[in-house]
């Protein structure tokens, strides 16, 4: 489930990379801060939840032992096998948005300079 959630995140664009005619300036900055807004909201309230969700119905059931969602001893939780499992989910989400502002950034950088590359006769 955590890796379903984050391919949909690597699927979205932070720029509006689809505007195909003219527009004036505070048009365009209008659409690219929609775009970013836009995935910012689902990051923050979608995802973020989502994930948290699947991470706590998959441990409910679990009792005492190396996954316990429910541990209070801050030493027992230091060596759990829980605390590697959600260090993996942070690094997993870490590379995830990694990905999307990489990939973001090349699909606005192409967008531009086949935007400028037109020419004047």
């Amino acid at each position: 489930k955590v890796k379903a959630e984050s391919v949909k995140v690597l699927k979205m664009n932070l720029f509006n990379v689809f505007i195909s005619k003219s527009s004036r300036l505070e048009e365009f900055e209008q659409a690219q801060m929609q775009a970013s807004d836009q995935v910012a909201n689902y990051l923050r309230e979608t995802w973020l939840i989502t994930l948290k969700n699947s991470i706590k119905n998959s441990f409910k059931d679990v009792g005492k032992g190396w996954y316990n969602i429910h541990e209070t001893n801050r030493e027992t939780y230091e060596f759990s096998k829980l605390k590697k499992f959600l260090n993996m989910i942070r690094y997993l989400m870490e590379d995830t948005l990694r990905f999307l502002v990489e990939d973001s950034l090349q699909k606005y950088t192409k967008f531009i300079q086949s935007a400028c590359s037109a020419k004047v006769k």
